[in-house]
């Protein structure tokens, strides 16, 4: 009977050392997550898609109140620079700084501006720098692109991180509120334009210096009728209007410096429409004030961006 019981206890030993050293257990390794923002003011509700070097393509499921969508894919998480990223029309998407109808914009990402470990957006400059990249059949971004293209729009960059502004625009801008609110504002307004613009021009042929042209007369008859930009000068409102038809039927005008904007524009400029921020949780307009905050929370600062 001893025996017989010590016989038991040594074969539950032998089978509980065999547990304990013997872990052949297999784990899978977790897909990396990397988070894209569509930004023009946080934009709510757009979707798009991924393209990388190596040939992953992938979904990007539509932003949160924060503009931003998380995408579990390790080539776009960890080699962020050989990717292109296409943010797409998509109905019901809406700008958080000002409630403005943002369903058939499309923004775009090229490839060399995002960088591993660091934030990435795809805005209305973004967009405009991978145009001129394909137009002047440049491979990859670069700094001196960036700068071209700031050039030509005329923003001044002299208390501006070019990069952290294409990368974190929501960062670069409140900085930029403090150390130059001229600057600031005319960022904003030419951001706020240009998205205009690029969706107004989109499948045609206009040069980037039309574009620029386009978007920089526009923006200096706004901001002289609203001199609080992003706030109307009639009622402290936020400004959401949408100047897109009106550049479709009329672009050849509006980009050439020698002419007036068309009298439908002009008023269009000086009476727009306006609209409330949208808290970034619940979606609901924001209450108690007029808005010109953060837009969103990760949306822009100066709640106007958006368009």
């Amino acid at each position: 009977m001893k025996i017989k019981l010590l016989s038991t206890i040594i074969a539950s030993l032998v089978i509980a050392g065999c547990g304990s050293d013997n872990d052949n257990s297999v784990t899978t390794p977790k897909t990396k997550t990397y988070t894209l923002q569509a930004f023009d003011g946080a934009i709510k509700g757009i979707e798009g898609t991924f393209n990388c070097a190596n040939g992953e393509t992938g979904k990007i499921t539509k932003t949160n109140g924060y503009g931003k969508s998380d995408v579990s894919n390790n080539t776009l998480t960890t080699e962020p620079e050989t990717c292109t990223v296409e943010f797409t029309q998509t109905s019901g998407a809406i700008d958080m700084s000002n409630s403005k109808d943002m369903s058939n914009v499309s923004y775009s990402i090229p490839k060399g501006l995002m960088a591993a470990g660091k934030p990435a957006a795809a805005t209305p400059i973004s967009s405009l720098i991978a145009k001129y990249m394909k137009d002047n059949q440049i491979a990859e971004f670069d700094n001196s692109t960036a700068s071209e293209v700031f050039s030509l729009l005329e923003i001044d960059t002299n208390n501006l991180n070019i990069i952290e502004f294409l990368q974190s625009p929501k960062a670069a801008l409140e900085k930029l509120a403090t150390a130059a609110p001229d600057t600031h504002k005319d960022l904003l307004a030419k951001t706020f334009v240009l998205s205009d613009v690029l969706t107004s021009q989109k499948g045609k042929t206009s040069t980037i210096k039309d574009m620029a042209i386009a978007t920089k007369k526009i923006t200096e008859a706004l901001i002289s009728a609203h001199p609080n930009f992003p706030k109307s000068s009639s009622n402290g409102q936020l400004i959401n209007d949408s100047f897109v038809s009106d550049l479709e039927s009329s672009f050849e005008i509006i980009a050439d410096p020698e002419q007036q904007l068309p009298d439908t524009l002009k008023d269009k400029v000086t009476n727009p429409s306006t609209g409330k921020e949208r808290d970034p949780e619940t979606g609901e307009p924001v209450t108690g004030g007029t808005g010109g905050g953060t837009g969103g929370g990760d949306g822009s600062s100066g709640g106007g961006t958006g368009n």
